[in-house]
């Protein structure tokens, strides 16, 4: 399994932010998820008020070599941006610049998406950096609620096959020219952020358009259960799908302690994915061998520690 990504959501307005950047550093795999919603923006620990966005985005202007964040959008938010209307940029327009992948959180109440208006107003002119962007879809309970052709998942499911997607990919091709192509990446999740463990894990998503795309796993998991659960994510990626779809991994709940992101936590998930043989590390890892880009990765990351030591 080439687990490339370990996402670790919920930051707030308590996150060390110099922390991050040192865990950041010392473990190129991680991404820090921010929460965004706009009923509970600054109501709510793990939905960080705009003023935190704002000094959030001013320390990422001076280390953003260090960091990689993500925005998951939720709630009215979610919903508007899957109908193509960006209100999460009129709340908070530097959003653009600081997240490298979006995700759109699902509810009960979400009603689908436009995927022609989303895909345009992506490649629109206006917005010029979401086009260089990843988007990353959340799946529960086998299946994205609301959409008017539900997203069911069977066991040996392909993007190829699934109407959803397959309409989602043609309409960001269509706008993007194949200059910038962006592909709607799968999230399973089917606690949606309670904590809870799925009682089954399915195959990454396969298809000859879809190589070298992630598929992403989530739902419980934390440090009291991570080296259990990526042995039991691994069982069920294929050995053939394994060489062209990384994996990511992100979490939420079981990292928060009294209702705070806790960066000791994240530590310790970090260590167990750090020693569990999985993270990702290049073409040639069955070979024992190291990619001429991961090698890159790895010297870099050593001298950006190095560098942020002597600060």
């Amino acid at each position: 399994m080439r687990l490339k990504t370990v996402t670790f959501t919920g930051v707030d307005e308590f996150t060390d932010l110099n922390r991050m950047v040192k865990l950041g550093v010392k473990y190129p795999f991680i991404e820090f998820g921010i929460l965004l919603s706009k009923q509970r923006t600054g109501r709510e620990n793990k939905y960080p008020s705009l003023s935190f966005l704002n000094n959030l985005y001013a320390f990422y202007s001076t280390n953003w070599q260090l960091l990689t964040l993500s925005a998951h959008l939720c709630g009215d938010f979610a919903r508007t941006f899957s109908k193509g209307e960006f209100e999460v940029l009129d709340f908070f327009p530097n959003l653009e610049t600081l997240v490298d992948r979006i995700q759109v959180n699902v509810d009960r109440g979400f009603t689908g998406f436009d995927c022609d208006k989303l895909a345009r107003q992506v490649y629109s002119e206006k917005y010029p950096y979401l086009r260089m962007k990843d988007y990353i879809i959340q799946i529960r309970e086998k299946q994205i609620h609301g959409c008017r052709e539900p997203v069911t998942l069977k066991p040996d499911w392909t993007l190829e096959d699934n109407s959803f997607f397959v309409t989602a990919r043609k309409a960001f091709d269509r706008y993007s020219g194949f200059k910038y192509r962006i592909l709607p990446l799968p999230l399973y999740d089917s606690s949606g952020g309670k904590g809870i463990s799925p009682s089954e894990w399915f195959p990454p998503v396969t298809g000859p358009n879809w190589q070298n795309y992630s598929t992403g796993y989530s739902g419980g998991l934390g440090p009291d259960n991570l080296k259990e659960e990526l042995q039991n994510i691994a069982s069920v990626v294929d050995s053939s799908v394994e060489q062209v779809c990384p994996i990511w991994i992100d979490m939420e709940s079981k990292i928060r302690t009294g209702d705070k992101f806790d960066l000791d936590k994240v530590q310790q998930c970090c260590e167990i994915v750090a020693n569990s043989g999985h993270c990702y590390n290049g073409d040639n890892k069955k070979a024992g061998q190291e990619s001429v880009y991961d090698t890159f990765r790895r010297i870099q990351a050593q001298l950006d520690e190095l560098l942020y030591n002597n600060l």
